[in-house]
């Protein structure tokens, strides 16, 4: 069998961790974690159907292989109702976030090796001649 390729910015999505106050009962509230996360995809469903205040604790803990945004909108109807879906991911051309902003693509820092920021360079100058350069005015 050969090796998966690694996961990084171009084949995957963040897994998430976050609270959701199901039915604006602030004693209602459901968890989930490493052991039942949602994708960010589904974060703003989440948010769609509950009020964005409702999730919260929001924090990316893994990633996952991704498919086609078709794909993920089927996988996310399939779980939550067409309905619910469409209304964030409208109709067959729509726009997918698969990272969450503000966070590394891996936030442990394991994957793939990231490149050194590039050290400025200096910035282009023009000297000027003397005999180019009138008197000071």
């Amino acid at each position: 069998m050969p090796d998966e390729p690694e996961l990084n910015e171009r084949n995957a999505q963040h897994l998430c961790a976050c609270k959701i106050v199901v039915g604006g009962d602030p004693g209602t509230v459901v968890v989930r974690e490493a052991h039942n996360p949602v994708t960010w995809n589904e974060i703003a469903v989440l948010q769609s159907m509950h009020g964005d205040d409702a999730i919260y604790d929001i924090k990316p803990i893994g990633l996952m292989a991704r498919s086609s945004n078709l794909n993920e909108k089927h996988r996310l109807a399939s779980i939550y109702g067409f309905e619910a879906v469409d209304l964030v991911y409208a109709g067959r051309s729509f726009n997918m976030e698969f990272f969450a902003p503000g966070w590394p693509v891996d936030p442990t820092g394991t994957g793939t090796q990231k490149r050194p920021p590039e050290k400025p360079s200096a910035p282009r100058v023009k000297l000027f001649a003397p005999e180019d350069v009138e008197e000071a005015v």
